[in-house]
Order: structure tokens, then C-alpha cells, then sequence
């Protein structure tokens, strides 16, 4: 009798912690720069003003990171990967939210700024650790598969 043993992931299971990796870290730089605003919209409110264009930079830069790096890691990682698709939802409804608390912050819209603000980091944070939840995931089909 031959006995099975499986030494590598399938390709399958390699696609999915690649595709997992490359989202996971995106989603932890987008989710360090949305926590990141609010401390320097505080630091300006503390008088600091040079605060305030590290505020407006970072901010343009959320929407380049949903855009560039988020959408498709996730897009990648519900094709390829076979992860969930919603992962791509949520890129598409921050990218539209974030673009929207960009002019409401240059139009100085505070009663929606600052509660979609909250709403932005709220999301970026979840996702963060919906997306760390899913290594303990892979690594049980990992172990799954390997006995």
C-alpha cells in the first residue's frame, strides 16, 4: 500500500494565499492611512497646521490605494483565489465614499465629513481584520489538506 503524501499546497490552495497576501497587505496600508487621518485632523485642531496638508495628502492617496491596490488584490484574490466576492464590493463602495469625503472636506462639509470619515476608517479596520481572520482559515484547509 502506497501512502499519499501531500509535502506542497495544491495550486488551488498556493493561488489563494498568494492572491490572500497581496489583498492583506493592501488592505493593512489602506486601513494604517485611514486610522492615520483623523490623528492629523486632531493634530491640526491642536494648532499644528502643517497637519493639515499631511491630512489632505493622505487622504488623496486612500482613494490611489482603493483604486490601484485594492480593487484589483481583491478582484484577484474572488477570481483566482476563490475568495469572496464581496471583498470587491467593499473596495468599489470605499472608492465612491472616499471620493465623496474628499470634496465634502474641500468644501468644508463637516456634518458629513467627519461622520463618513468614521464610517471610511470603521470599513478600512473590518476589512483589515476580516482579512487577517482569513489566514486562519487557509491555514486550517492548509493542515486539512496535508493529513
Amino acid at each position: 500500500m502506497e501512502q499519499a503524501t501531500v509535502d506542497a499546497p495544491t495550486r488551488p490552495q498556493a493561488r489563494t494565499r498568494v492572491t490572500w497576501a497581496l489583498l492583506a497587505v493592501v488592505l493593512g496600508i489602506h486601513a494604517a492611512a485611514a486610522v492615520a487621518q483623523p490623528i492629523f485632523a486632531g493634530v491640526y485642531l491642536n494648532g499644528e497646521l502643517e497637519a493639515m496638508s499631511y491630512h489632505g495628502t493622505i487622504g488623496s492617496s486612500l482613494v490611489a490605494v482603493t483604486m490601484i491596490g485594492m480593487a484589483p488584490a481583491a478582484l484577484l484574490f474572488w477570481l483566482v483565489g476563490k475568495g469572496p466576492w464581496w471583498y470587491m464590493l467593499a473596495a468599489v463602495v470605499l472608492f465612491f465614499a472616499e471620493g465623496l469625503q474628499i470634496g465634502m472636506g474641500y468644501s468644508r462639509q463637516f456634518a458629513l465629513h467627519i461622520p463618513l470619515g468614521v464610517f471610511i476608517v470603521g470599513i478600512a479596520i473590518a476589512l483589515f481584520w476580516n482579512v487577517v481572520a482569513w489566514r486562519v482559515r487557509l491555514g486550517r484547509q492548509y493542515r486539512r489538506a496535508r493529513s
